[in-house]
């Protein structure tokens, strides 16, 4: 009986002690972007294109998603987008959804990129064989990645970053008592924007 309370204080105390690592970490990202004037190029006015396709690489369970992103805030020093993608393949056996707010610094060509991303990841959902099974499985990615992005005004955008990983796993029966885990996370991608 003691064993089984104190796993389950060890347990709680990983959790909460995951929960703040990425919140410090997310402080980090937003107070380097807010100090990275200096990645900033000169502010002479340019014609960025705002709606951008890209395929990600890497990630947990998000490697090969196809991609949408959409600039919805061009400011003095940073703009600001969002993006939702899908990881197509394999969609017999898992789907997962990854979704992110962006921002990043102006410049013509090179910035600095703070991503809040969250990737929700589903196993063993069968949407062409009956949608959800018994051994349906569901998780929660979260992730502050610390990029660098290249974009001008042309059609080509690249962008690579990494950052830690926080996986939420409620089991199937308890959706409230899920287990947690942090691990390092890195991505690349490749985009065309219009």
């Amino acid at each position: 009986m003691f064993l089984q309370s104190s796993s389950k204080s060890g347990i709680a105390v990983a959790a909460l002690n995951a929960r703040n690592i990425f919140f410090r970490i997310c402080l980090l990202g937003m107070s380097l972007l807010a100090s990275a004037k200096s990645f900033s190029s000169d502010s002479t006015s340019y014609s960025l294109k705002k709606n951008i396709v890209f395929i990600s690489f890497g990630g947990k369970e998000n490697f090969g998603s196809v991609n949408y992103e959409r600039i919805f805030s061009t400011g003095k020093k940073i703009h600001w987008s969002y993006s939702i993608g899908v990881q197509p393949f394999q969609p017999s056996k898992k789907f997962s959804v990854p979704a992110s707010i962006n921002a990043f610094t102006k410049g013509r060509l090179h910035h600095f990129e703070v991503d809040l991303a969250a990737t929700f990841y589903m196993d063993k959902y069968h949407p062409y064989d009956g949608g959800w099974k018994e051994d349906f499985n569901k998780q929660l990615y979260l992730t502050p990645f610390f990029c660098y992005r290249m974009q001008g005004a042309g059609w080509l955008m690249l962008k690579t970053g990494i950052g830690p990983q926080f996986r939420l796993d409620p089991p199937s029966d308890n959706v409230t008592a899920f287990k947690t885990e942090l691990v390092a996370a890195a991505f690349a991608a490749i985009g065309i924007a219009f």
